[in-house]
C-alpha cells in the first residue's frame, strides 16, 4: 500500500490567554487567573496542547463556544486538547483560530487559543508507518481520520461514492454508487445450492451492482449422482427403485397414483409448484366450525371454456404474493381502466350466497364457499380475455396472478373467494418456511378473489379481520396466486 511522507511545519503558534474578569457577587469565590503553563504542538497528530494555570483551584470545563467546522476540544483536569483537521490534498494549509470558553471555581473566561499550523504531504516515500486496512479504515494513525480507527479515510468520495483504491490519504480512486436510485433486482443467484435429498435456494439479485436483495424462491430437487453400479454417490439411493424419482403424480388422485407408491400430501407440505399446500380436500384439517371433508375432491375448471372440469384434491399457494404495474407495485386493481362493468361469462356472486363479516360462515353459506373451490382458473382465464392487453405496464390483479413466475410452475391463478377463504383459514401454513423460499401470508392487509359481486364490485378477504368483503374494483389491493391438482 501506499504511503505518505507527511512534513508539518509550524509557522507559527500563538496561545493568547485573554482575561476578561467576569462580575462575581459572591465574595467568597476565588479571583480566576488563566495563565498559559505551557503549549505543546503535536504534528504527528495535529494537536495543540494548552495546560491552564491559576490562583484557582479545580477543574477546567469546556464553555459552548462553537468550533471550526472539523475541530475539536476536550478537557481533561485543567489540560485543554484541540485537534485540527489535516488538508485533503497535498501542499494543503490549516489556519485556524477560535475561541473556547472555560469555567473554573464557578467563574467563566474566554480562553481565546490561535493556532497556525502549515501542514504538507506529498504521495510516495517509505518513512511512513500509517496504512489502511482492507476495509479502507485507518490503523493506529491519524490520515485525516480519528486515531480510534472508526472513522472513514475515504470520506473525498462523499455520501454518494464508494472507495475503490484507498491509501494513506484517503481515496485515489472515487466510484459513484451505481445503484444510488435503487437496485434493479432482475436477477438471481443461488444461496443454497439444491441436492438429491433437499431443494435449494436462489435469491433476487441487483444486475447492476451484485447486491442480494430479500426476495427467494426454490429450487427444484437435483437429479441423483449415479455411480456404475447405479448408486447415487450423494444419498446411496439405488436408481430405479423408486416410482416417483422424477416427481409424484397426483392427477386426479390425493395418493400418488404411480405403482408402488403411497405419497400423499399434507396442509403445510412444499408442493410440486415450490409453493405451500394449503387445502387438502379429503380431510385436511379445517379451522372453521364447519368441516370441509371432500372425500371424492374438487372439479376444477381449467380454462374459460372448460364446462366439464377435472378431479382435483390440493390447492398450492405461490411462494410469494404477485406484483404488478411496470415498476413491482405490491397492489393493484381488480378492473382495468377507468370503466366499471361486469366480465362476460363470470359468476356473480351475492353477499347472501356466502355472506360478509367476520361471522363464522352457516352451514348454506360454508357449501357454497366450497362449491366455489375449483373457479379460480376459470375466472382468472375470463377476466384476462375480457380486458384484453389493453395494460401495457398496469397488471390488475387477475393478470397479476397469472402472469406469476415464482416457483416451479406456470399454471398460477387468482383464487375464487371459496378458495382465497381457504387460503385465510390455514395462512399460518406458511409462516417458519424462508429457508424453502416462501414469505408468509401477512396479518394485514385486502387481498383480491376472481370472484364478482357486480359491475362495480368483486370480493376480497381481509386478512386483517378475516372477514370477506366486496369493494370496488378500482381500489388498489394484494394479491397471492394460487394453483390447484
Amino acid at each position: 500500500m501506499k504511503k505518505i511522507t507527511r512534513i508539518l511545519g509550524i509557522i507559527a503558534i500563538s496561545v493568547i490567554i485573554a482575561i476578561g474578569l467576569v462580575a462575581c457577587p459572591d465574595d467568597s469565590k476565588p479571583t480566576l487567573t488563566l495563565t498559559p503553563a505551557s503549549v505543546t504542538i503535536n504534528d504527528n497528530d495535529l494537536t495543540a496542547t494548552v495546560t491552564v494555570g491559576g490562583t484557582a483551584t479545580g477543574t477546567v470545563t469546556l464553555g459552548t463556544t462553537a468550533l471550526p467546522n472539523g475541530v475539536t476540544a476536550a478537557v481533561e483536569g485543567t489540560t485543554i486538547t484541540v485537534t485540527g483537521v489535516r488538508p485533503s490534498t497535498e501542499n494543503g494549509s490549516i489556519n485556524d483560530s477560535y475561541t473556547v470558553g472555560v469555567t473554573r471555581e464557578g467563574v467563566t473566561k474566554d480562553l481565546s487559543v490561535t493556532v497556525n499550523l502549515t501542514t504538507t504531504w506529498t504521495a510516495g516515500g517509505e518513512d511512513d508507518s500509517c496504512e489502511c486496512d482492507d476495509d479502507c479504515e485507518i490503523e493506529d494513525c491519524d490520515c485525516g481520520c480519528d486515531t480510534s480507527g472508526n472513522d472513514d479515510p475515504c470520506e473525498c468520495c462523499g455520501e454518494d461514492c464508494e472507495c475503490a483504491d484507498c491509501d494513506d490519504g484517503g481515496c485515489t480512486e472515487c466510484v459513484t454508487d451505481p445503484c444510488e436510485d435503487g437496485c434493479e433486482f432482475t436477477e438471481w443467484e443461488v444461496t443454497t445450492p439444491a441436492t438429491c435429498t433437499a431443494a435449494g435456494v436462489e435469491t433476487e439479485k441487483c444486475e447492476v451492482c451484485g447486491e442480494l436483495g430479500t426476495t427467494t424462491r426454490p429450487i427444484p430437487v437435483n437429479e441423483h449422482t449415479f455411480d456404475t453400479d447405479g448408486v447415487c454417490t450423494v444419498c446411496g439411493y439405488e436408481e430405479g427403485s423408486d416410482p416417483c424419482e422424477d416427481g409424484h403424480d397426483h392427477t386426479g388422485s390425493l395418493v400418488c397414483i404411480r405403482d408402488g407408491c403411497d405419497h400423499q400430501y399434507a396442509l403445510g407440505d412444499i408442493g410440486p409448484g415450490g409453493g405451500v399446500i394449503f387445502y387438502v380436500a379429503d380431510g385436511g384439517a379445517a379451522t372453521s366450525p364447519i368441516a370441509h371433508t371432500r372425500p371424492n375432491g374438487f372439479t376444477f375448471f381449467q380454462n374459460k371454456d372448460d364446462t366439464t372440469g377435472i378431479k382435483a384434491h390440493y390447492l398450492e399457494a405461490a411462494p410469494a404474493n404477485a406484483t404488478g404495474r411496470d415498476n413491482g407495485s405490491a397492489t393493484m386493481m381488480w378492473r382495468v381502466g377507468g370503466t366499471s362493468e361486469s366480465v362476460t361469462g363470470l359468476v356473480n356472486i351475492t353477499t347472501t350466497a356466502i355472506g360478509t363479516g367476520t361471522t363464522a360462515p352457516t352451514a348454506a353459506q360454508m357449501t357454497a364457499i366450497n362449491n366455489d373451490i375449483g373457479m379460480g382458473r376459470k375466472n382468472t382465464d375470463l377476466i384476462v380475455a375480457f380486458y384484453g392487453t389493453t395494460e401495457p405496464t398496469y397488471l390488475n390483479a387477475a393478470r397479476a396472478a397469472n402472469n406469476y413466475a415464482g416457483g416451479t410452475a406456470d399454471d398460477w391463478f387468482l383464487p375464487g373467494i371459496g378458495e382465497l377463504y381457504w387460503l385465510y383459514q390455514n395462512r399460518a401454513q406458511l409462516d417458519g418456511k424462508s429457508d424453502d423460499g416462501i414469505t408468509a401470508m401477512p396479518t394485514t392487509g385486502y387481498f383480491w378473489s376472481s370472484s364478482q359481486i357486480s359491475n362495480i364490485s368483486a370480493w376480497g378477504q381481509n386478512f386483517s379481520s378475516g372477514g370477506r368483503f366486496t369493494y370496488q374494483k378500482n381500489y388498489d389491493y394484494l394479491v397471492r396466486s394460487v394453483r390447484a391438482f
